[in-house]
């Protein structure tokens, strides 16, 4: 793992994972919206790096799913194109 991916998981599970929250950290991007609806996640941070594609695919199909519609996305990453893309 990347040192600054491994910064990020660490400081996200930091800042994240408290009494009230666990927190699962993933390296990569699910495929599908139904693996992410498996995850019942109530907050999903995508990091866009070298998974961008699949991040850029992964977005408009949890919104087009009715199971994952709601769940609050937050995407990061260093790339404003992708990022603006997604």
């Amino acid at each position: 793992m990347p040192s600054a991916l491994a910064s990020f998981l660490t400081v996200s599970r930091r800042l994240i994972a408290t009494e009230r929250y666990g927190v699962t950290s993933m390296v990569g991007v699910p495929v599908t919206a139904e693996q992410v609806a498996c995850l019942r996640p109530d907050l999903m941070i995508i990091d866009v790096g070298t998974e961008a594609r699949l991040a850029i695919d992964l977005v408009p199909q949890l919104r087009g799913n009715a199971t994952t519609a709601q769940i609050p996305i937050i995407v990061t990453g260093r790339d404003r194109r992708r990022l603006e893309e997604i």
